[in-house]
C-alpha cells in the first residue's frame, strides 16, 4: 500500500487505533527499528486492524516487521488526538 492509500485509509476511519512496542533488555536499552520511510529510527508497531485488540495488534506487528513471537500482556500509554487537532499543520 502507498502512503497516499494509507493516509486515505486511516483517514476514513472513524477511529484510528495504533501501537507501539518498548522492548528493553537487562541493561535497560531499548530495541528500535529501522525503517526506509523515516530518516529516525522507531519503536516496532503499527496499525491496529480492525477486531484486533492493542495487544494483538503489537504482537501481530512484531512479528511482521521483526519476526519475533512474544505477547504483549501490559500497556504502557494512551495518546489520543481529536479530529481537530490531526487537521491543523504542525507548529
Amino acid at each position: 500500500m502507498n502512503e497516499a492509500a494509507y493516509g486515505a485509509l486511516r483517514a476514513s476511519a472513524a477511529l484510528w487505533a495504533g501501537t507501539s512496542v518498548l522492548i528493553t533488555n537487562q541493561r535497560g536499552q531499548v530495541l528500535l527499528q529501522r525503517v526506509t520511510y523515516r530518516p529516525t529510527r522507531l519503536l516496532p508497531g503499527g496499525a491496529v486492524d480492525k477486531g484486533e485488540s492493542p495487544a494483538q495488534g503489537a504482537a501481530r506487528e512484531l512479528e511482521e516487521e521483526l519476526g519475533v513471537t512474544a505477547t504483549v500482556t501490559r500497556g504502557l500509554a494512551l495518546d489520543w488526538v481529536s479530529p481537530p487537532a490531526a487537521q491543523r499543520p504542525p507548529p
